[in-house]
């Protein structure tokens, strides 16, 4: 007994088979119905190659809505499902379709599957409500789920809290700076105009690093006001406290007792000023002929008083004589440079011995 063995091959039918209403054999339903007299795609499918497929689309956005920092990228991903060819995506934000050709957008992928759009360096204007509408040749539309974004950020917060630190000719003024996004510059500005800190012999930080000061070797070409400028990507921000490096201020003298003093007594002058700087050196003069000179209080029994620190300083003179009939100054001296007191103290000393002379 011989067996013979057949393998019959079944296929979907052709599009466009002859059909009709009595006889739809030809037809691969439900995918496909008698159309006139022909075997054509069933509504809500469309032919691809020959073949009906589902013309329908689903689309969905992520990440879900958050924030977003100034500066930063992000990534909105599209998952999209189709069985008919699409048509050239369309990112909307608002109702405004975004021009993807642009350097701000990267579009990665056409789909079906995902599709992915990077905003670059984003800034306040990219907030806002974003979606994507998906359509393909079966001229089916469809639209993502709405994602929301909103941009954060501000300039930056500088604070020069008036505070330096002093070491023998030396000026750290200090600088604090913070922000997000984050800072990118710090520099200083010396009366309003941008200060070169590239000088390494004469100035240290001052920079993203390391925000205050360091000015070396002090000078009265250093005398200004000092502002601390913190920069991020949204902008620059000047500090509104400032310090000065300036000469000692304020300088006066006072004197006691007041008016005449009696030859023999003792008058004490005391001085104020504002140092403006931690370090300073004190001088007392005394006018002699046209000029003034320093008077040496130390080892000299006759002077007496402070004449490095104090904000008080005082000058003694003991026992005072008719020689010390003049005028007399304070001199204050910072790293920047020196101030003398205003006016001068005129010392007028009256009684003593008389020595008559008769001419004959």
């Amino acid at each position: 007994i011989v067996f013979w063995l057949f393998f019959i091959s079944v296929s979907e039918a052709d599009l466009g088979a002859s059909c009709n209403v009595n006889d739809t054999s030809n037809c691969t339903e439900p995918i496909e119905s008698c159309i006139g007299d022909s075997c054509e795609c069933s509504s809500g499918h469309f032919n691809v190659s020959n073949v009906c497929k589902s013309s329908s689309i689903t689309v969905t956005l992520t990440p879900q809505s958050g924030s977003v920092v100034y500066g930063s990228t992000v990534t909105l991903t599209a998952t999209i499902t189709s069985e008919v060819p699409l048509n050239p995506i369309k990112w909307l934000k608002g109702s405004t379709e975004l021009d993807i050709s642009s350097l701000k957008y990267t579009q990665s992928g056409d789909g079906p599957g995902t599709v992915t759009l990077t905003v670059n360096n984003v800034d306040f204007t990219d907030s806002g409500n974003y979606k994507v509408e998906v359509s393909n040749l079966a001229e089916t539309t469809s639209t993502s789920n709405q994602v929301s974004l909103n941009v954060t950020g501000d300039k930056p917060i500088v604070t020069v809290p008036g505070t330096i630190t002093e070491k023998d000719t030396t000026v750290t003024i200090n600088c604090t700076a913070s922000g997000s996004p984050a800072l990118t510059a710090i520099h200083w500005l010396l009366n309003d105009t941008n200060l070169s800190s590239t000088d390494n012999n004469k100035y240290s930080g001052g920079n993203l690093n390391t925000p205050s000061l360091t000015i070396n070797n002090i000078a009265s070409t250093d005398i200004g006001e000092y502002r601390c400028v913190a920069t991020n990507l949204v902008g620059s921000t000047t500090s509104s406290q400032s310090v000065t490096l300036v000469a000692p201020s304020g300088v006066t003298i006072s004197q006691q007792p007041t008016g005449s003093v009696n030859h023999g007594s003792n008058i004490t002058f005391t001085g104020s000023y504002a140092p403006n700087l931690l370090n300073i050196i004190i001088k007392w003069q005394k006018k002699n002929g046209s000029s003034f000179m320093d008077i040496d209080i130390t080892g000299n029994d006759k002077y007496s008083g402070s004449s490095v620190t104090g904000s008080s300083p005082k000058l003694v003179i003991n026992p005072v004589q008719f020689i010390d009939e003049t005028s007399y100054r304070l001199m204050v001296i910072n790293g920047v440079g020196f101030s003398k007191s205003i006016p001068d103290a005129v010392l007028d000393v009256t009684g003593g011995t008389c020595i008559y002379v008769i001419l004959i």
